[in-house]
């Protein structure tokens, strides 16, 4: 099982949401791909189920073209012959390697603030969170493994900035950061706008008399 926690806070420039994705299910998949009793000249085919309808922040089209994205990168980079398949019934190859991954949840939330000065420097802490089940069987029946790829990465961003790590076409890599105070938002900067209206006012008076 592929499962830990990293935090890291303090990144001066922190890498965008999606690459955090990448990073960790690219290095699951290399264990998968080296696995004892895996034959590598052996095609692998990949069956990639989408998370089901309705699972929290993961658009089914969007999550599964983004781990196909990476299986192919990978796959390609360890010099694998590799195809998709849709349903193992229909599998043609004598030999192979059978890797099935149900995508359970990819999110980013972001869990409150780790600094918060009033009118100053925010910033927020980033959780990457990456849950996708694993099947891999060779055609052989020496290698029968359930798995899962679940990870929760943690650091610091800058709440002005967190939009800019975020990707357009990836829901997933989108989240709800916590509000400003009331006060700090919309409040203070009413009281501002009539503080210096009245000085202004006060100091146009004093001018004319």
């Amino acid at each position: 099982m592929i499962c830990s926690c990293v935090t890291s806070f303090g990144q001066s420039e922190p890498k965008k949401n999606i690459e955090l994705f990448e990073e960790t299910i690219s290095a699951a998949l290399e264990k998968y791909y080296y696995y004892p009793g895996v034959n590598r000249d052996n095609v692998f085919i990949f069956i990639v189920n989408p998370a089901e309808q309705g699972g929290k922040n993961v658009s089914a089209d969007e999550a599964s073209r983004f781990l196909k994205g990476i299986i192919k990168k990978t796959a390609s980079n360890n010099n694998l012959n590799f195809s998709f398949a849709e349903d193992p019934s229909i599998i043609n190859d004598s030999a192979y390697n059978l890797l099935i991954l149900q995508i359970v949840n990819l999110e980013t939330r972001y869990t409150g603030f780790k600094k918060n000065r009033f009118l100053g420097d925010k910033t927020l802490i980033r959780n990457i969170i990456t849950n996708i089940t694993v099947e891999l069987k060779t055609s052989d029946g020496s290698v029968n493994l359930k798995d899962i790829i679940k990870n929760t990465s943690q650091d610091e961003v800058e709440y002005d900035n967190y939009r800019l790590l975020e990707s357009a076409g990836y829901d997933f890599t989108v989240g709800t950061p916590p509000q400003v105070s009331v006060f700090e938002r919309i409040i203070f900067p009413v009281l501002l706008i009539c503080v210096t209206a009245a000085a202004t006012v006060i100091f146009f008076t004093i001018r004319s008399k």
